[in-house]
């Protein structure tokens, strides 16, 4: 699928300068931290103006891709889904307009009585009905708000646990800046992650995701040229 000029195997990313922001070094630190990750990691090339397809195991785009150690809740709603204070902001929102209800989109109410009631436990053993309630109660916890006192106990500290030893190893792929040029299509495969410094899009040029990841990016940007 890709596309790679023999002279530029990355892309020469000159062309493409104006449009790109100029990230300071101390807010990719910060950015970088937020994964656990070190700056070194955003010293690759950028990728510029290919087709491309890239997976976990994809040994050639290895140097852009890297394992996550997530230690809490807040690393796994932060790099995966809504982070507490965001959620907290939109759980008041929704609050106000429908007079109270906690849950909407993917989130749904979880009959506690399925869920686990021991910290530790085998998701593979559970009863298909106590799977299906951890699953629904994983999806409220990453993208919903969380009290920090109810995280702290059962059954909730249970399916934290969980989705962190879930999270652990996950990839991140990680460029500095990618250039989508037109009729160019960027496939992220399983990638749970993508972390940028600048995304830039022309015209017709996509970005696909392959099962749901998550894109950070300081600044994304599209531009229609004449």
């Amino acid at each position: 699928m890709s596309r790679i000029d023999p002279n530029h195997p990355h892309g020469d990313i000159e062309a493409h300068r104006k449009y790109l922001a100029q990230v300071p070094r101390d807010e990719v630190q910060r950015r970088l931290e937020v994964f656990h990750l070190k700056e070194e990691v955003m010293e690759q090339l950028p990728i510029v103006c290919q087709s491309f397809e890239v997976r976990p195991d994809d040994e050639v785009y290895q140097p852009w891709l890297h394992p996550l150690d997530p230690i809490s809740l807040d690393d796994v709603k932060n790099w995966y889904g809504v982070p507490n204070e965001t959620a907290r902001l939109q759980a008041n929102a929704v609050r106000q307009r429908t007079g109270g209800d906690r849950h909407w989109g993917r989130m749904k109410p979880v009959d506690h009585v399925h869920l686990p009631a021991t910290r530790r436990f085998d998701f593979g053993s559970l009863e298909p009905v106590q799977q299906a309630a951890v699953r629904q109660m994983a999806t409220n916890l990453l993208y919903g708000y969380v009290d920090p006192d109810e995280a702290r106990r059962l059954p909730y500290a249970a399916v934290i646990e969980y989705m962190i030893d879930r999270a652990r190893g996950l990839t991140a792929f990680v460029c500095p800046d990618l250039v989508v040029c037109p009729d160019d299509v960027v496939v992220l495969k399983s990638i749970p992650v993508a972390i940028f410094n600048n995304i830039l899009i022309y015209d017709t040029g996509e970005i696909v995701t392959k099962h749901h990841t998550a894109i950070h990016a300081f600044q994304l940007q599209h531009v229609d040229t004449p």
